[in-house]
């Protein structure tokens, strides 16, 4: 019986991020999600030691909501503007961001947040879903994630603060705990 109900827990929220509306009573379920990524920013050296680089990262998730759902994987768009400060000396960051996730339209969107720290190249952090809009209206959660970056173009003279940079990597959420309000 309770495998049966987290079996139709993950089929509903299966359901809702393929844009499906059920009426549903509030559930906490957990999500396994895996994101390539790309982004692009510009970097100011701010001090000696730091850099502050400001861009935005997208991507397609990947979400697993378990074996036994009817689509044991779904996908969502994401896009995250944000921040990162760098200590050059010792390779340290700190990345605080915004993001926007959909199934590519603009009236059901989930909103989050995060923050990641570690240090270049690895940056593990937590992620943070602060609401939504349409039939995600109400919707929070949040999780751990794990953030691996390889850096692939730099332009520009890190000196003087004219630098774009583009990076690709790989987001984990290992099991984003998402509470989905009765409809």
């Amino acid at each position: 019986m309770k495998n049966q109900k987290l079996t139709l827990t993950r089929i509903i929220v299966a359901t809702l991020l393929l844009g499906g509306m059920i009426s549903v009573q509030a559930e906490e379920v957990t999500l396994k999600i895996m994101a390539p990524w790309k982004s692009e920013g510009q970097m100011f050296r701010i001090s000696a030691n730091e850099v502050l680089i400001q861009g935005h990262s997208e991507g397609m998730m990947y979400i697993d909501a378990g074996e036994n759902s009817i689509d044991a994987l779904n996908t969502a768009i994401f896009q995250c503007p944000g921040k990162t400060l760098v200590n050059m000396a010792n390779g340290k960051l700190e990345t605080i961001g915004n993001c926007v996730i959909s199934r590519g339209d603009e009236e059901n969107l989930i909103f989050a947040e995060f923050v990641c720290k570690g240090i270049t190249g690895k940056c593990d952090g937590k992620f943070s879903i602060t609401g939504g809009i349409g039939k995600f209206k109400g919707i929070t959660g949040s999780g751990k994630m794990i953030v691996r970056t390889v850096m692939t173009d730099v332009l520009g003279d890190v000196g003087t603060g004219a630098v774009l940079k583009g990076s690709t990597g790989l987001v984990v959420w290992p099991a984003l705990k998402v509470n989905i309000p009765a409809k």
